[in-house]
């Protein structure tokens, strides 16, 4: 409750990683097979889309606010891709 919805992100994207990484070891298999779908469900694009809307109907704190969000979910999935590499190497890299 403190930290939104962005910890949940970035929470996510270290299990995604550190998940990936540990299937690309069982199998011998690139890492990007489990990971590139899980990242995807975790990218909100629609953040964007409503921003771009609202600075388009002129409110552009409402706009501002929203491409500030995709930004912030943008770095957390980047930061979590991060400590989820460094928790569990990837072992195959495509």
């Amino acid at each position: 409750m403190l930290v939104g919805g962005n910890f949940g992100n970035l929470i996510g994207t270290i299990i995604a990683a550190a998940f990936s990484n540990l299937w690309s070891r069982w199998t011998n298999r690139p890492t990007s097979i489990v990971l590139i779908p899980a990242i995807v469900l975790l990218v909100s694009g629609s953040i964007g889309f409503r921003g771009l809307a609202s600075l388009a109907e002129g409110q552009l704190v409402l706009g501002s606010q929203e491409f500030f969000q995709m930004f912030v979910v943008a770095l957390t999935i980047a930061a979590g891709l991060l400590i989820g590499n460094t928790l569990f190497r990837p072992k195959i890299a495509l």
